[in-house]
């Protein structure tokens, strides 16, 4: 695969050819579900579940797909804040996370989820610097800015992303933060990303990226280029699709296992009255037909009340006829 060159000009037919490249995809049966689980487990779950299948070798042949108007004409130009003519030579493809900072995967170059369609300047003048807070800036065109601002006592460079695509953009480093969070960094990667499975964000970068989630909801643009990407990668940003996943990895709910509405979240170690009050008995390594006794006394329903137990620990125990199996578990209720 070649290196993704970020000075590339557009220059799109309405119907592009796309040269695509396969990546080698996951066993099946191996992509984990989400509910359930909590911290590393579902940081590294999301990383499985949402790699990209293929990526599109040179993004600048889909932009008219992925960030195009109706009549596939202009592109969204984010940093500028207008619709730019495709036949513009000034435009070319800009990396949210800097591509430069990962020194052995080069696939974060050609993700479309780290990759829009912006001005050939953007790339020379945030260099490679992270998106964040700038509190003294050195350029600044009226939509987004670059400077600098104190990190830990340190003046660190960032760009300021537009005040209108900050959630955006914020979806797309948690989306990266997760599918490319270890491996060889460089430097100045380590302002945003730790380089590790979990949290894989540095306490300023989550502190940043969440206030910028929660103040810029995902919206309609978002949602259809999260659908154009797809159907080109294979694989969706769950950000986007699932914007509560950002509290339970970085915010206000970390720590507790992670629900999905209209699912029945399998059997973890701990409950919060206050988060999640129904007790599933499900599990992937537990058998359908399943008998259980909760606390010595058999159980007539798969589905329990935390509030109903009450906090404390409780012990639950199954058998199986169909495998001949039978096991136990303990449980934790918290309020």
């Amino acid at each position: 695969m070649s290196r993704f060159r970020s000075s590339l000009l557009l220059s799109l037919p309405l119907i592009p050819a796309i040269l695509m490249v396969p990546i080698p995809a996951l066993a099946s049966g191996t992509q984990p579900q989400l509910g359930g689980k909590s911290e590393a487990g579902l940081c590294r779950a999301i990383g499985a579940a949402y790699r990209p299948t293929q990526l599109v070798a040179d993004p600048v042949t889909v932009f008219s797909i992925t960030d195009g108007n109706t009549d596939r004409n202009a592109l969204r130009d984010r940093f500028n804040n207008r619709w730019a003519s495709i036949d513009d030579e000034t435009l070319a493809a800009v990396n949210i996370l800097p591509a430069s900072w990962w020194e052995r995967n080069n696939d974060i170059a050609i993700d479309l989820y780290n990759t829009i369609p912006g001005p050939q300047e953007v790339n020379s003048v945030k260099k490679n610097y992270p998106p964040g807070i700038v509190t003294v800036p050195t350029w600044d065109n009226g939509v987004w800015q670059v400077g600098t601002t104190p990190v830990s006592g340190i003046d660190a460079a960032f760009y300021a992303p537009p005040e209108k695509f900050k959630g955006d953009f914020a979806r797309a480093v948690m989306y990266a933060a997760t599918l490319y969070n270890t491996g060889w960094l460089a430097s100045i990667a380590f302002t945003i990303l730790d380089g590790t499975d979990y949290p894989a964000l540095t306490p300023y970068a989550s502190r940043i990226l969440l206030d910028w989630h929660r103040s810029d909801p995902v919206d309609d643009i978002e949602t259809e280029r999260n659908n154009a990407v797809e159907a080109l990668q294979g694989n969706r940003n769950p950000f986007v699709d699932f914007p509560d996943l950002a509290e339970f990895l970085w915010g206000n709910r970390k720590g507790e296992p992670y629900t999905v509405e209209g699912e029945k979240t399998p059997l973890h170690s701990t409950y919060r009255i206050s988060a999640d009050d129904k007790i599933h008995l499900v599990s992937p390594e537990i058998p359908d037909d399943a008998v259980w006794t909760l606390n010595g006394a058999p159980v007539s329903s798969l589905t329990l009340s935390a509030t109903a137990l009450g906090t404390g620990s409780h012990h639950l125990r199954f058998h199986s006829s169909s495998t001949g199996t039978s096991g136990c578990l303990m449980i934790k209720i918290v309020p």
